[in-house]
């Protein structure tokens, strides 16, 4: 009787290595994104009560209609 030996599978870590590299990439990245927030953040600020136009109503004010 041949009988077969089970070997268990390579289990999959949920933290697998990222390269350095790669790392500094994606926080590079993710400090964009929230540069850009903060620069709405302080527009929003500095704008706080002056009125609010609609994308058509800038383009009509900005003479691109055609836009």
């Amino acid at each position: 009787m041949n009988r077969a030996i089970k070997i268990p599978a390579k289990k999959q870590s949920k933290h697998t290595k990222v390269p350095l590299e790669k790392q500094i990439g994606m926080v590079k990245a993710e400090l964009e994104v929230l540069r850009d927030y903060v620069e709405l953040l302080e527009a929003r600020i500095e704008n706080q009560g002056k009125p609010r136009y609609s994308l058509d109503e800038a383009k009509r004010k900005l003479h691109l209609n055609s836009l």
